[in-house]
């Protein structure tokens, strides 16, 4: 029984530590911006922008800037929402490895 759990628990950590290699592999970029009214050019605070199909995401500072790192390279669609306007889907928004997209 002692070795059954310890062959358990040694698998459960393997599994793990595999798990978080492999995760580390993925090639990640950052989404980074601002978002602003577009009829004023001000800055909306607390805008929540989302990688859509995703857990990934921010809030806009009280300059309107955000930025969202960890995502997984290639072509996603970004939602920006704010209280008081209109939801916005933005496709084909390229990520890409190395310097921040805007």
């Amino acid at each position: 029984n002692i070795m059954m759990k310890y062959v358990l628990i040694c698998s459960a950590v393997i599994l793990i530590f595999a798990n978080s290699v492999f995760a580390q592999d993925v090639a990640t970029g950052t989404l980074s911006g601002m978002v602003r009214n577009t009829a004023t050019q001000a800055p909306i605070v607390g805008a929540t922008v989302a990688i859509v199909g995703t857990k990934l995401g921010g809030i806009s500072t009280s300059t309107g800037k955000y930025s969202i790192k960890k995502i997984p390279a290639g072509i996603v669609s970004v939602r920006v929402s704010a209280v008081g306007y209109t939801p916005r889907v933005i496709s084909d928004v390229v990520i890409s490895t190395g310097k921040p997209n805007q």
